[in-house]
């Protein structure tokens, strides 16, 4: 029956034999290997074994009792977790080169012929040892990989809805800002040929900090633009307000400011129309402003927000570009281990043959059946 589990560091070979003379036997040649060893005296316990343990290799008895190991391996095969587990059946019967192919229909990758030299049995198990450790550490590395990239993908979508919240909460704020400003209303004066303010409505008032007594009659440039954003005098000559009571066109400026009466100022987009009376003829200027401040702002946001979006899709595109360089390792590695894979079943097929060969020398039965050899690609 099966051995107690052992350490996960240890790989498990089961050893399969109606005999406890040749389990006992197996055991001895195969313990210097230091790996657990499941041990089965039937094609039923065998069955349990596999059921509940996974293996490197399975060294199967043919002959046993009821269930013989031809059967056995066939039941095995039938797992998807055993299919691609290694076999190598183990018999001393008359006709064991006779029914070698019988056991290769089975599953089996070799057939030895008791008694087996202890020292090519264990290089043979050797060989499926490390495949299964190799299989096991690309498995590990493959989910590991894959564990990685979810976490990749995981705090991308994050980032992302990140991105795309705070996105939203932008143009809420827009959107919250131009309510406000169009809900304050814009201010609006009005100004004689002579630059004088004839009118100013409340919304004008009050961006400007003056009462309407303080406003009436006084020149427009020289209370609130006199002087431009970077500090130096403003001509009245030059003033786009100005020009539309004498030149009677529209002027729009973006890029400008207002003095408040405290002294303070604030950027301002306005137009200046040339206001005329029921003759057509030019009296002076309405002027339509409005403070700009908040929207500036919101737009150094976004320029900071595009800015932030520009780095991480360059962080993004390195990290991608890392990614795709690791694959490209990971596949050169594999290619090498495939062809490790190759080599070492290429050494198995030559030591075979180097035991016939010692076999043939001693006037034995070649150990092994003959190996096809696969010409050069």
């Amino acid at each position: 029956m099966a051995a107690s589990p052992t350490p996960e560091s240890k790989l498990n070979l089961l050893l399969v034999d109606d005999q406890p003379q040749n389990l006992l036997a197996l055991q001895a040649v195969l313990e210097p290997l230091g790996q657990n060893l499941v041990t089965a005296n039937s094609g039923a316990a065998t069955l349990r074994c596999v059921l509940e343990h996974e293996f490197a290799a399975i060294l199967l008895d043919v002959q046993m009792p009821g269930m013989d190991g031809f059967e056995t391996a066939r039941l095995i095969r039938q797992r998807e977790r055993c299919r691609h587990t290694p076999i190598i059946f183990v018999t001393a019967t008359p006709e064991a080169m006779e029914l070698a192919g019988k056991g290769y229909e089975a599953g089996a990758v070799d057939y030895l012929i008791k008694p087996v030299v202890p020292e090519f049995l264990r290089v043979k198990v050797q060989v499926f040892l490390d495949l299964a450790a190799a299989r096991h550490q690309l498995e590990t590395e493959i989910a590991e990989r894959q564990r990685a990239e979810r976490k990749i993908l995981s705090l991308n979508e994050s980032l992302e809805q990140r991105v795309r919240e705070r996105t939203a909460e932008l143009e809420a704020q827009r959107r919250r800002n131009e309510v406000i400003l169009n809900s304050a209303g814009e201010g609006i004066c009005g100004v004689d040929r002579e630059g004088n303010i004839s009118f100013a409505n409340p919304a004008a008032l009050e961006l400007l900090g003056y009462t309407i007594e303080e406003v009436i009659g006084q020149p427009q440039h020289a209370l609130i633009h006199h002087t431009r954003p970077d500090g130096s005098p403003y001509p009245r000559e030059e003033c786009p307000i100005y020009a539309a009571s004498t030149d009677g066109k529209t002027h729009q400026v973006d890029d400008e400011v207002f003095w408040r009466k405290d002294g303070s100022s604030f950027p301002v987009e306005y137009s200046s129309n040339p206001m005329r009376d029921e003759r057509d003829r030019l009296i002076g200027a309405v002027v339509i402003f409005k403070d700009i401040t908040e929207r500036k702002r919101v737009a150094e946001e976004f320029r900071a927000l595009n800015a932030d979006l520009e780095r991480r899709v360059e962080e993004r595109t390195v990290a991608l570009r890392e990614a795709n360089e690791t694959l490209k390792s990971q596949a050169a590695e594999l290619k090498a281990f495939n062809q490790v894979m190759v080599d070492r079943e290429q050494r198995i097929i030559e030591m075979k043959e180097e035991v016939n060969a010692l076999c043939k020398e001693l006037g034995r039965k070649p150990e092994y059946p003959p190996v096809w050899r696969k010409g050069p690609s």
